[in-house]
């Protein structure tokens, strides 16, 4: 029932369970319709229930205007379970792209976040310190 646009999923990184989806840019460019942020939603939910780390892949597209008020109602759901797990579920963000509108929001919600540019620049930021690595050089600011 689930699918349109969004790959989910668990397994384990270095012996330690964890949840996660990543955005398909390939559908629509990775636009968030009601199914999309319906099947996050249910990845966010099984890991608050279970009390395991989410990761979060975004590129994506920003909301799907043709879908209306149903894709709204179900981004806005999705939002409200985001900020149910803060400081109950580690989440960490990949922004692996382009990110507009409710993905962006949505990803800027995490323990920490991770982004990479197209000018080959990777930026990290959590709740307490942030580190630029470009070039091979690392500071922090």
């Amino acid at each position: 029932q689930f699918g349109d646009g969004v790959v989910a999923g668990h397994g384990s990184i270095d012996g330690r369970r964890v949840f996660c989806f990543s955005q398909d840019f390939t559908v629509f460019g990775g636009s968030m319709g009601e199914m999309h942020a319906k099947k996050i939603s249910k990845v966010v939910e099984m890991a608050e229930r279970a009390r395991v780390p989410l990761i979060c892949m975004w590129v994506g597209g920003g909301q799907r205007a043709q879908e209306g008020v149903h894709s709204l109602a179900a981004t806005g759901e999705m939002l409200d379970y985001f900020v149910s797990c803060s400081g109950r579920v580690p989440m960490i963000s990949l922004v692996l792209g382009p990110v507009v509108g409710v993905s962006a929001l949505a990803a800027a919600l995490y323990l920490a976040l991770l982004s990479y540019s197209a000018s080959n620049s990777l930026s990290w930021a959590s709740l307490s310190w942030e580190v630029r690595c470009s070039g091979g050089s690392v500071s922090s600011w």
